[in-house]
């Protein structure tokens, strides 16, 4: 899957050698594509804010919510921009969960059952968020993880409350964060 501007994300089979007919976007591009194998869903990020998820098995639209809008969520102290796009995203089966993050430095967790969200997290630097990810907790009691990184940190919030844990801001600048070990993504 290739998402691309246009609102179409095009589709390759590599079985058959061959490109398959694009699903169409209500989306005028998109930037992101989060695939879970387990259950068939596929989840795109928009210029727009929105995520599309499709049910692969049906090969249709199954929803459509502004993910980037967190006028929904009181606690939250500040409103996304206006213009804002989703840049990075992770459709995640076990725990229902579409973690979106936004080029105005924010990142929203959906329970994809919902078109609230659940958590909201600002890195309050004003970068895209380029990375996000669910972590399992190693230790019994311990809780569950947020991990988010912009271009200047990597920052771990906890799930449940969205107090931050801990940050790490490298003298280098970030483009992708991948966790080791099987164990540590969710």
């Amino acid at each position: 899957l290739v998402p691309a501007a246009g609102g179409q994300m095009f589709r390759l089979s590599l079985e058959a050698g061959r490109f398959m007919a694009p699903l169409e976007s209500s989306s005028p591009g998109l930037n992101r594509v989060s695939v879970c194998a387990a259950t068939g869903l596929v989840a795109a990020g928009g210029e727009d804010g929105f995520v599309e998820i499709w049910d692969m098995r049906a090969k249709r639209r199954a929803s459509r919510i502004h993910a980037l809008d967190a006028r929904a969520n009181p606690a939250r102290g500040s409103a996304p921009e206006a213009g804002c796009e989703v840049t990075s995203l992770l459709l995640d089966s076990g725990a229902m969960t579409l973690v979106t993050g936004a080029s105005d430095g924010h990142a929203v967790v959906h329970d994809i059952r919902s078109s609230r969200p659940r958590l909201t997290v600002d890195h309050r630097s004003d970068e895209p968020i380029g990375s996000v990810r669910l972590v399992r907790p190693q230790h019994p009691g311990a809780s569950p993880l947020l991990m988010t990184a912009d271009r200047t940190s990597i920052r771990f919030w906890d799930r449940a409350s969205g107090a931050l844990f801990t940050a790490l801001e490298p003298g280098c600048g970030i483009n992708d964060v991948v966790l080791a070990g099987e164990a540590a993504v969710a």
